[in-house]
């Protein structure tokens, strides 16, 4: 049960990010396709499943920088999959844009999920001392 409900969570986190960076981007004029309920739903269709990704970072058999890279391809072959199934049409990938565009989504996520541990990791620690201390 602590599974499903772990993967149910990744799956809303991801769903969220995805909502979120697309409603940004929407903010901001980038260029992105407009706000329709079929690309809302490819949003947080595509979000949620790159959040279930992220269980492989919960792997004890692979390496951080292995089950990074896993998640990067599982994600870059997603979003590729979706522009290709949904926009009929692929050749954006052969723009420059596209590129810096995906990378610097992934990035700015990656270091934000990373903070996010790194603060969570803290206050386990400090939690930990202090009942240590308590004693």
């Amino acid at each position: 049960m602590k599974k499903l409900i772990k993967h149910v969570n990744q799956l809303l986190i991801g769903a969220s990010t995805a909502s979120l960076i697309y409603i940004v981007a929407l903010i901001l004029k980038l260029d992105v396709p407009s706000l329709t309920i079929q690309n809302g739903l490819i949003v947080v269709g595509l979000g949620a499943i790159i959040g279930l990704y992220s269980a492989v970072f919960d792997s004890e058999k692979l390496s951080f920088l292995t089950a990074l890279i896993c998640h990067f391809v599982l994600t870059l072959s997603s979003v590729l999959f979706s522009l290709l199934f949904f926009n009929s049409s692929i050749t954006i990938i052969q723009e420059v844009g596209f590129w810096v565009s995906f990378l610097m989504i992934y990035l700015i996520i990656w270091g934000g999920v990373s903070l996010y541990q790194r603060i969570s990791i803290k206050k386990i620690n400090r939690k930990l001392q202090d009942n240590y201390h308590k004693r």
